[in-house]
């Protein structure tokens, strides 16, 4: 099985973790090759790299992402993301010829399940690539360029045909849309892949991408607090979000409001997880880092604690939508200015 990585020296460390505990829980499958699209990655994390590959006796290759960089340096993007975060649209050109299926994985993941189904996942001729949903509000449907009620996907694990992506040239679409203006989004690379290949992404079983706060909430909850409307029809239904949040593949460590797992006195859901993984990996040395504990971050933890989950998620649907609503106003006072 092939998996994509990418990072720069600074999200080496998170990476790292994230392999281990992916050769940790897949010893049976009977080969499993990582690259990993590197930027200015440093001597002590590619040895790092090496031993992790040496012990587990996989394959672990960094692929010098600065080609890559160059071309990002000319585009117009939106620069308050790193620019590793757009090397998954370049996925044609940064893997060997010879890899005709791959799994990208953000590094802020535990792979924690078997990925062995992945292997016989069946591709529509039309389908490019897999990605779970995530429910968004139509306001922001309509300011990428879709219709109210689109499926609307997640770019932290994208399971690639990479003859189909070819086939219907989803490479040079996502480059032109980015001359066209849609860099601008406010989710990177994952708004303007929904917005130009929508159409070609196919819908991944959500334990593959399992989210800190359908933990934190339970599913029916995590259905409520994503927004108003939520149903079958745009997300999965209680049953399968039920399924995935107790047999999750993999973890997604993204940031609730209760810090990052790495981060110094975090209250994250999936930081035991996380240490563990950390502390058997290569960067077990690794410090966790410093964050600045606002008077928002102690009141989450109270309400975390003490207010019914049924009410806990009404207050994020509300928070939620207020949110998309300010970044749809930003976006076309920002169109009017131009």
């Amino acid at each position: 099985m092939n998996i994509l990585y990418a990072c720069d020296d600074g999200y080496a460390g998170y990476t790292g973790v994230s392999i281990t505990s992916l050769f940790e829980n897949n010893k049976d499958l009977g080969e499993i090759n990582v690259y990993i699209a590197g930027y200015n990655i440093s001597n002590e994390n590619k040895e790092k790299f090496e031993n992790t590959a040496r012990k587990y006796s996989r394959s672990i290759t960094i692929i010098d992402a600065t080609p890559i960089e160059n071309i990002l340096k000319n585009m117009p993007l939106n620069n308050s993301w790193n620019t590793a975060t757009y090397y998954r649209i370049f996925i044609d050109q940064l893997i060997p010829k010879s890899v005709d299926r791959i799994l990208y994985i953000d590094s802020d993941t535990l792979v924690v399940g078997k990925l062995h189904e992945l292997e016989d996942y069946v591709f529509d001729d039309d389908k490019a690539c897999a990605m779970t949903l995530e429910p968004i509000y139509n306001c922001y449907l309509n300011m990428i360029g879709l219709d109210d009620g689109s499926l609307y996907y997640t770019a932290g694990v994208i399971l690639y045909d990479i003859a189909n992506w070819k086939r219907l040239n989803c490479n040079a679409k996502l480059i032109h849309a980015f001359y066209e203006g849609h860099g601008r989004y406010f989710i990177a690379d994952q708004d303007i892949i929904n917005h130009t290949i929508n159409k070609n992404i196919q819908v991944l079983n959500p334990e593959y991408n399992v989210m800190t706060i359908w933990c934190q909430l339970g599913a029916k909850n995590a259905i409520r607090s994503r927004k108003r409307g939520t149903d079958e029809t745009n997300f999965y239904s209680s049953e399968k979000l039920t399924h995935a949040i107790e047999n999750p593949v993999i973890l997604h460590c993204i940031n609730g409001f209760l810090g990052l797992p790495w981060q110094k006195g975090n209250k994250h859901y999936f930081r035991k997880e996380w240490k563990y993984y950390r502390n058997i990996s290569q960067w077990n040395d690794m410090e966790e880092i410093v964050f600045n504990k606002t008077l928002t971050f102690y009141i989450q933890i109270i309400v975390d604690k003490i207010v019914p989950k049924f009410i806990y998620a009404r207050l994020i649907e509300i928070y939620r939508r207020l949110d998309f609503g300010k970044s749809v106003k930003r976006f076309y006072e920002a169109e009017g200015a131009e």
